[in-house]
């Protein structure tokens, strides 16, 4: 399975979110999209249990990268 979720979110971040899905042991690749600085955000995805952090907009060609 794979999650693609915003950081900004109404209730929950992308980082909280992921955490809970890391936490349940639920088996699956993590994507956060964010507005963020990538130098920065990074780290904090890949510990909150994220394959990888990207900026908005993702391309065709952009997913097919993550996904194959």
């Amino acid at each position: 399975h794979t999650v693609f979720t915003d950081n900004r979110m109404a209730g929950m971040s992308g980082l909280e979110l992921c955490q809970v899905i890391k936490k349940l042991n639920i088996p699956c690749n993590m994507y956060i999209i964010t507005n963020e600085i990538l130098s920065i955000f990074k780290e904090q995805a890949k510990v909150a249990g994220a394959q990888n952090a990207f900026n908005p907009p993702l391309s065709t060609n952009d997913l097919k990268q993550i996904l194959y």
